[in-house]
Formats: structure tokens, sequence, C-alpha cells
């Protein structure tokens, strides 16, 4: 399952939490393949409701919530 965060510190990525990990993703066309572990302030995250996951890249299998 994934969940969509936005953070002030990085304006042009997403944090994706993936399971018990989260990563910056690009927002780009195909970012999820260019991830790296977010290692910052995960109270500071602000949860994205409404995105569509599929232009990240993320897995299919990956796409629950």
């Amino acid at each position: 399952m994934t969940t969509i965060y936005a953070t002030n510190s990085l304006p042009q990525a997403w944090v994706v939490r993936d399971g018990g990990k989260y990563w910056i993703v690009p927002a780009i066309e195909m970012g999820w393949e260019k991830r790296r572990e977010f290692r910052g302030n995960i109270k500071a995250l602000l949860r994205v409701s409404d995105y569509n996951k599929t232009g990240l890249g993320i897995p299919k299998h990956q796409q629950t919530n």
C-alpha cells in the first residue's frame, strides 16, 4: 500500500510511503524509478489525498491507497 505526501522542503518531489519505508520520488513521469530513501522529518509531511499515482510509475500492485 502506498500513501503520497508533500513537503515544503522538497517542492519538486513527492514523499511516498511504501510499506514501512518512505521514499523521495521526483515529480516527473516514471519518477518511481529514480526514488531514493527519505530520511527527513516524517511529522512535517502533508498527506495528499487526491492524486493519481500512475504518472509516477508506482507498480500497480502497490497503488492501493
